[in-house]
This record gives C-alpha cells, sequence and structure tokens, in this order.
C-alpha cells in the first residue's frame, strides 16, 4: 500500500508526471497529487504574472524628470528670484495669478544669473513666469502706467507688447527626463 509519508521526491515527481498511469489504491494520494499540480500552476502563473507587473511599472516609471530653469540678465543680486511653473492645469491662471501655480521655486540670485530645478515634473505641456523680487515684498511691483518696476521673464522669450501673453504662446514641451529652459530677464 501507498501512503504519503513513504513517498521520496524522485517517487512524487515520478507521480506528478505519470500519475493516471500508476494504479494508487489510495484516493487520498490521488486528490494530493492534483491539488500539487494545481498548486505548481498558480505558483508558476504568479511567478509570470510578478515578472510582467515589474516589468511594466519599470516602463511607466520614466513619465517625469527634472525641469532646469536657468535665468540670466538680472539688473542686480539684490534680493531674490520667484519662479512660477504653470501646467495646462493652470493655464487660465498664467501668468498673474501667482497663487493657482502648479509649483513655485524661490532661490538666491548669485553673478545675476540663477538656476532652479523642478523635480519629479510629470511630463505634459508647462510655461514659466519669472519676477525678481528685488525688495522681498512677494509682489511684482508696477509703476502708475502699470509696467513692471522689477525684472521678469517668460519662458520662450516672450516680450508682450500690448497684453500679457497666454498660456499658449509661452508653452512648453516638457516630454524628457531632463530639459533646460532658457529665459533672459527683462528690465525696465
Amino acid at each position: 500500500m501507498c501512503n504519503s509519508a513513504s513517498f521520496t521526491i524522485r517517487n512524487f515527481a515520478a507521480l506528478l508526471v505519470h500519475y493516471d498511469k500508476i494504479e494508487l489504491v489510495d484516493a487520498k494520494v490521488k486528490y494530493y497529487i492534483i491539488y500539487e499540480k494545481l498548486f505548481l500552476i498558480l505558483i508558476i502563473t504568479l511567478l509570470i504574472l510578478t515578472f510582467y507587473f515589474f516589468s511594466f511599472a519599470q516602463n511607466t516609471a520614466s513619465t517625469k524628470g527634472t525641469l532646469t530653469i536657468e535665468l540670466t540678465n538680472f539688473e542686480s543680486n539684490t534680493g531674490n528670484v520667484r519662479v512660477h511653473l504653470y501646467s495646462v492645469n493652470e493655464k487660465e491662471a498664467f501668468p498673474k495669478n501667482s497663487i493657482k501655480i502648479f509649483r513655485l521655486k524661490v532661490e538666491h540670485i548669485l553673478n545675476r544669473k540663477a538656476t532652479i530645478d523642478f523635480v519629479d515634473v510629470p511630463f505634459g505641456d508647462y510655461a514659466v513666469a519669472v519676477h525678481h523680487d528685488k525688495n522681498l515684498n512677494i509682489k511684482m511691483d508696477m509703476n502708475w502706467l502699470g509696467y513692471p518696476k522689477e525684472g521678469w521673464g517668460l519662458s520662450q522669450n516672450i516680450i508682450p507688447i500690448f497684453s500679457l501673453p497666454s498660456f499658449d504662446e509661452c508653452k512648453f514641451k516638457f516630454d524628457n527626463t531632463h530639459r533646460t529652459v532658457n529665459i533672459t530677464i527683462r528690465n525696465f
């Protein structure tokens, strides 16, 4: 009589492959072998699914990157620079509303230049508005005609003539793990 305690690994492997050709006396052993085969199939299926899941996760991990903004032509090193990054979701707020933005960075100016890195930025369309806050009052100071007293800049280095430009005029595509955007500061 064949009982489950007397199986060796070689006998068990032979039974897995040829269980239907071997006359089994005990029905429990036959069901045990069937369940073992099903368990083995389940384990292999889970391993395959895990492999595909991690392969897919690695492919989608590269949908974000680092966006570097290089700013030049500051009038002085006084104060700091406020860099407003707008995504498509905030396009209606561009460039006047500095509260409804995707991200904001404030940095010091060195040698009339500044470099700002935005990390983990999802791929998409963006626009940048820059403000040289000389007196550190967190707002763009204007003269009596409505022109800025402090330095400013926009992505695509747009220079507005009669009105502020739209998001679509200043936007750029961010679709790589690293991109650098150069902006020249305008001083009136």
